[in-house]
């Protein structure tokens, strides 16, 4: 979908403008470097489009290295993570903390494909039926 000649499809995340200057942002520049908080961008949006829930379950401190794209020494990101509080939890059991509340947009993404199928699929029936139409699109009103 296209509007004013900007993508919005639903492969993105979002990321507050206080993020730079936030003490968690600051303690990880401070400590691996602005590496770190490149790695960071990097991990938000990988989960956003693989994890959109935000839960890490299964993955190690190396895996989500991988993900953030982190080139420095093993273990030193992820657990830098765990110490500001951008992570809780530990190997196999990582998630990132209060996703749904930094990052609804992606952690909603299922129900708003959802919604918008159900939306879609009333749309195109032969027999409309605006009540359920209405009923599809109800948390989506602004």
């Amino acid at each position: 979908m296209r509007q004013r000649g900007i993508r919005t499809d639903d492969n993105d995340a979002r990321i507050s403008t206080a993020l730079p200057r936030h003490p968690k942002t600051v303690k990880l520049q401070r400590r691996p470097g602005v590496s770190g908080c490149w790695s960071l961008v990097c991990l938000f949006l990988w989960v956003a489009e693989n994890r959109a829930n935000g839960d890490l379950e299964g993955m190690t401190a190396e895996d989500i290295e991988i993900a953030a794209s982190w080139t420095g020494q093993t273990g030193e990101f992820a657990h830098t993570l765990v110490d500001v509080g951008f992570l809780e939890g530990a190997d196999g059991t990582y998630i990132v903390h209060d996703w749904y509340e930094h990052n609804p947009w992606a952690a909603n993404r299922a129900e708003r494909k959802k919604a918008a199928q159900d939306a879609a699929n009333i749309r195109w029936e032969r027999v409309r039926n605006a009540s359920s139409m209405r009923t599809a699109c109800a948390d989506f009103r602004a």
